[in-house]
């Protein structure tokens, strides 16, 4: 389970991401409930590489979220979703 990976596109650049994890959890897949720092550290540096700026912003803001909702704040980034943002 923990190799099951998601593609997405962010701007010109394919990337991999464990977003998928979540869908998983929730039908009641065995695994760790968060990526370990490793794993969020690969993935940002993924994000973060790239030449489109705003959209690795919001891949890695989306990034954030799912680890902050696997690490029980759901409430919170369910505020911080349904707040307005703007990305230049």
């Amino acid at each position: 389970m923990r190799d099951t990976v998601l593609l997405v596109l962010v701007g010109d650049r394919v990337v991999s991401t464990l977003f998928i994890r979540s869908v998983l959890l929730s039908k009641g897949a065995n695994m760790p409930k968060a990526m370990t720092p490793e794993e969020f550290k690969i993935e940002m540096e993924e994000y973060c590489s790239g030449y489109d700026t705003q959209g690795a912003h919001m891949a890695a803001d989306a990034l954030m979220c799912q680890l902050l909702e696997e690490l029980g704040y759901a409430e919170g980034i369910e505020i911080f979703r349904n707040t307005k943002k703007w990305y230049a």
